[in-house]
């Protein structure tokens, strides 16, 4: 170092004193070298599995059996762990049951009204008929009597007759009041039922649309949630209107008693009558008409009992029908419901991958969401690293690059940039980078930390020169070549500087001679010695 300080001086000296001379300047030259060049930088980086899967339980439960331990190998569908599934067969059965009881009770209402229901409603139908034409008796007896006084005996008879009669259709009318009245009392149990369920369905729903958020299930199972929530909705309003029209069948059979609670009324007052037209016949005259009120009763009645048997032996109207049919469908959606919840009772492996870890024990309640397994597919591994906005510039998508395993000694392995992410980082200022390990090895595993050799800038076989052969390297750079004794000046294009060295893309050749040392004194066309 001291001994070239000493020629740069002596070579100062010379030229200084050659120029007061007007003598050639003593120059060294150097030869442009041909070599590659690549400038890298190392970024640190950690190994992780190709893919990780989180594995979720979907429904609440026990724990009961766990088949894999950390370490293992699954394939797709292997049993991986199972809930203890006592409570969902015994709902299946329940819903089994309910549904096989909805569906008996729709083919009932498509079968129509059985002949023992017919049956009854013909009987009603002539006892109504029957009752009129004693009412008409009477009254045709009331008639005779008070046309001829002599009758008082019969018309007495006759009114007890009625009135008994009365009496039967009144226990009839009280016994067709309490089976509505249980019908009705039935269908505001299946109305609180259906909303019970309707609730259900509602808060399930709106589970699955968080865990769908959370991408914890997939939109058909939230399309299926869905599916049941509507279904369960439609029971609900089918619910509504069996108490709608259960209340009104009650409101028929009080109707039907207030009318035969007024015969009875009517035809005791018509036998007490006979008997104080018999005791006293100056009130025929009453009684006759009230005999006439009775067999106005008794029209109404026949009427009333016509109106039912026609509208039994017709069978059930469509929105009853519907109404079955809903009751059917909402069964089904239960009996789904449960088989779903059955099928998530085991879960099983989506793919082949190992195990990473088991995040429950036998026995322990688990609920929907939570992590049970967490599975890892190791049979390729990435690199994840991440390089400053300076160094983004320098990589692409698919680039080569090198990683540096420090196991005992430094082995290195092929890698390509798998994925660059569009947006940088807030917490370190990077942009995450993951690089795929091309090389198959058993000497990289999930969690090394490793370094990640990119190429940052690189040029084959480039010409090259010394850095301080170049003059105005930053602005106009250009360099002295000797040319017959004298130093010529040449522009040069720059490329890479590097190492104290600068590639030269333009402007000279390998056989040129490049003033190294006196180059700062020279001028275009100035006479030169070149020293060895």
């Amino acid at each position: 170092m001291k001994a070239n300080k000493i020629l740069f001086l002596s070579l100062v000296l010379v030229l200084s004193f050659s120029l007061i001379a007007g003598a050639q300047v003593p120059v060294k030259t150097v030869q442009p070298v041909r070599e590659d060049i690549t400038i890298s930088e190392l970024l640190s980086g950690k190994v992780v599995p190709e893919k990780i899967v989180n594995l979720p339980a979907e429904i609440n439960g026990v724990v009961e059996n766990i088949y894999v331990s950390v370490g293992d190998k699954v394939n797709k569908g292997d049993k991986i762990l199972e809930f203890d599934k006592s409570q969902l067969l015994i709902q299946k059965k329940q819903s089994e049951a309910g549904l096989a009881a909805a569906e008996a009770n729709l083919a009932q209402l498509k079968k129509g009204a059985s002949q023992e229901d017919i049956q009854t409603a013909e009987a009603n139908y002539e006892q109504a008929q029957v009752s009129l034409e004693s009412a008409k008796k009477s009254l045709e007896l009331i008639q005779e009597i008070f046309n001829d006084k002599t009758s008082l005996k019969q018309q007495l008879i006759n009114s007890e007759m009625q009135y008994k009669n009365a009496q039967k259709q009144l226990q009839s009318a009280e016994e067709r009041v309490n089976q509505a009245e249980k019908a009705l009392e039935q269908a505001r149990v299946g109305v609180r039922q259906a909303k019970n369920n309707l609730d259900q369905a509602q808060n399930d729903y709106e589970r699955m649309q968080k865990l769908f958020k959370d991408n914890v299930i997939s939109e058909k199972q939230l399309e299926g949630t869905k599916l049941q929530l509507e279904n369960a909705r439609t029971a609900y309003e089918n619910a509504q209107l069996q108490v709608e029209n259960a209340e009104v069948s009650v409101e028929s059979a009080r109707i039907a008693k207030e009318q035969a609670a007024i015969s009875v009324d009517t035809s005791q007052q018509m036998y007490e009558l006979a008997q104080q037209t018999y005791n006293n016949p100056t009130q025929l005259k009453q009684q006759l008409h009230q005999a006439q009120t009775q067999v106005e009763v008794s029209q109404v009645n026949v009427k009333i009992a016509k109106s039912n048997l026609e509208k039994i032996k017709k069978g059930p109207d469509q929105e009853q029908i519907n109404a079955a049919q809903a009751n059917v469908n909402q069964a089904e959606a239960g009996l789904e419901q449960v088989n779903l919840q059955l099928s998530k009772a085991t879960i099983t492996s989506p793919i082949s991958a190992h195990i990473a870890l088991v995040n429950t024990e036998e026995n322990e309640m688990v609920g929907p969401g939570s992590p049970v397994v967490r599975l890892a597919v190791t049979e390729k591994l990435n690199i994840e690293t991440n390089v400053t906005p300076d160094l983004r510039p320098y990589i692409s998508k698919g680039d080569s690059v090198e990683i540096l395993v420090k196991n005992g000694k430094t082995i290195a392995y092929e890698g390509i940039i798998k994925s660059i992410s569009p947006v940088i980082n807030p917490q370190n200022e990077a942009y995450p980078v993951t690089v795929e390990v091309v090389d198959k090895t058993d000497r990289i595993y999930p969690g090394m930390f490793v370094d990640v050799r990119i190429s940052k800038e690189s040029a084959r076989e480039a010409l090259t020169l010394p850095i301080d052969a170049v003059v105005d390297l930053d602005t106009f750079p250009h360099v002295f070549v000797v040319q017959d004794g004298k130093a010529e000046k040449i522009n040069i294009g720059v490329g890479i500087v590097y190492n104290n060295k600068v590639e030269v893309t333009d402007g000279l050749w390998e056989d040129d001679r490049v003033v190294i040392q006196g180059q700062q004194q020279l001028s275009d066309g100035q006479a030169v010695e070149v020293m060895e």
